[in-house]
């Protein structure tokens, strides 16, 4: 019995650092003296910061998450205020997946290791020069397999293509809050997947006010919304009635659709103009906080609303728009005008 508790902690101990380009680098939070050589490592007012880039682009990404970090709270206060989170930057994507990171992402947060991780993607604040992506995780793509006639999004295709990548600072808003729902939540029980994925890609098209301190919301997120328009469109979307009730592994199952359904409840919720449906993310969150018990937050939030109808004028929200005008909108900005929304 000891020698099998020696080598399970052996191994733990093994997986707790890893070795990246020839330096180790520890998981979760360090002490003084734990950075590797070429790292820095310092604080901010919520997060340890344990960088491989330099200063001054690194603190293009605490910046933003620093700002995120108010509105997560404006929402969702925390009696005790949050410090040393960990966020995690490495220098680029080879050090990222030798971590070892998950593939087919640019960053994520760990709850094991209570930590953000993510890399210098090169396409930071979406106005950087977008880097190559998989055919299959095109937007063009990805209609197409949903059976989107072609014809459909004619004159499109290249406003389609610039709309696939994600800036970091956007992925790392979905992220943060995922971090920051950890310490607020306090709980082992699952958490309706819409929600905390809708929320975390709500979060994604946050982008500063002309204060430079606060943030403004109401901006569709081009990916999600181009895929459940679509889902809409060709009726390969989860009926809501299911939708809220998925835990993790049936919303897995059907990432694509799914990720796009929730983030499009969320956004519908807060943006439809009902008071009564800009209430139910707030109250789910809230009432599970208190009971955590899932089903019945979800009864809670729901109590009050005609599901079959919210679901038709959910539906009529992303339909009744001009797709093709709306790409064109989300691509190129410019030409275009919005102040955005405080929710």
């Amino acid at each position: 019995m000891a020698r099998w508790l020696t080598s399970v902690f052996a191994v733990v101990l093994v997986l707790s650092v890893r070795a990246v380009a020839g330096e180790t680098v520890k998981h979760g939070k360090w002490r003084i003296g734990d950075e590797p050589k070429t790292w820095n490592l310092y604080s901010t007012e919520h997060y340890q910061v344990q960088s491989h880039i330099p200063k001054e682009r690194a603190k293009i990404v605490t910046d933003h998450l620093e700002r995120m970090q108010i509105e997560y709270a404006k929402r969702f206060p925390i009696r005790k205020p949050l410090k040393d989170m960990v966020v995690k930057i490495f220098a680029n994507r080879a050090e990222y997946l030798a971590y070892p990171s998950p593939e087919g992402s640019a960053a994520y947060y760990s709850p094991k290791d209570h930590e953000l991780v993510c890399y210098d993607t090169g396409f930071v604040t979406g106005r950087e020069a977008p880097p190559d992506i998989p055919k299959d995780r095109q937007l063009g793509e990805r209609l197409k397999k949903l059976g989107v006639p072609e014809d459909e999004v004619a004159g499109v295709e290249d406003a389609l293509l610039k709309l696939s990548n994600m800036s970091l600072l956007g992925v790392l808003s979905h992220e943060g809050w995922h971090q920051y729902f950890h310490f607020y939540i306090v709980s082992e029980i699952p958490f309706p997947s819409w929600l905390d994925e809708g929320m975390g890609d709500y979060f994604f098209s946050a982008k500063p006010a002309p204060d430079g301190k606060s943030m403004v919301f109401g901006d569709l997120m081009p990916i999600r919304f181009s895929v459940i328009w679509g889902a809409l469109k060709t009726n390969k979307f989860v009926p809501v009635k299911e939708l809220i009730r998925y835990r993790q592994p049936d919303y897995y199952e059907n990432a694509s659709v799914c990720y796009a359904e929730g983030w499009s409840l969320v956004y519908f919720c807060y943006q439809s103009g009902n008071e009564r449906y800009a209430k139910i993310p707030d109250t789910l969150i809230h009432v599970f906080k208190d009971k955590h018990d899932m089903d019945e937050a979800t009864n809670e939030a729901f109590a009050h609303i005609d599901l079959a109808k919210f679901e038709a004028e959910w539906k009529a929200f992303y339909l009744n728009r001009d797709f093709v005008q709306t790409i064109k909108d989300l691509a190129y900005p410019a030409a275009t005008s919005g102040a955005g929304s405080p929710h």
